[in-house]
């Protein structure tokens, strides 16, 4: 029978004198860097949402519509009126035709993309962002928490 290192303690056969405070250390340890790699990823994750909201809407005109790999969107190379060009995916719902004029957002990297949902992105990267700082105040919180029950 396999017996768990967490499940050893006082009154086991297997138990050979670890202290509680050795498994709690253990177990605290692994906690607090699941809960900073977390952090991490929502704090990354919210910064790019953010970058991404940072989009410029413009009006450009269609130049050319050709079918995609996929029946549900078709790719269209849209024209700004400062002649910057890009290839948009857009849904298939309604006809495009050379010359129609289409509303695009364009990222800060110079990327094109479809409609205008900057205000969705910067919501869902500012979450993300005050998730992560709720995380680490709760952490912070708890580690102190826990420090002073120790001292007592």
């Amino acid at each position: 029978m396999a017996v768990r290192e967490m499940q050893l303690g006082k009154g086991t056969i297997a138990y050979k004198g670890e202290s509680k405070e050795y498994y709690d250390g253990k177990r605290g340890l692994w906690q607090r860097y699941g809960r900073r790699s977390f952090v991490a990823f929502l704090a990354i994750s919210g910064l790019i949402f953010v970058f991404a909201s940072v989009t410029t809407p413009a009006v450009g005109r269609v130049a050319a519509v050709a079918p995609n790999s996929t029946a549900s969107a078709v790719v269209a190379t849209v024209v700004l009126p400062d002649g910057h060009q890009g290839d948009v995916l857009m849904p298939v719902g309604t006809t495009w035709v050379a010359g129609d004029a289409i509303t695009v957002s364009v990222l800060p990297l110079g990327r094109m993309v479809y409609g205008n949902d900057a205000e969705q992105a910067r919501l869902v990267g500012l979450l993300f962002l005050v998730g992560a700082g709720m995380m680490v105040t709760w952490g912070v919180r708890q580690d102190r928490r826990r420090r002073t029950v120790g001292e007592r």
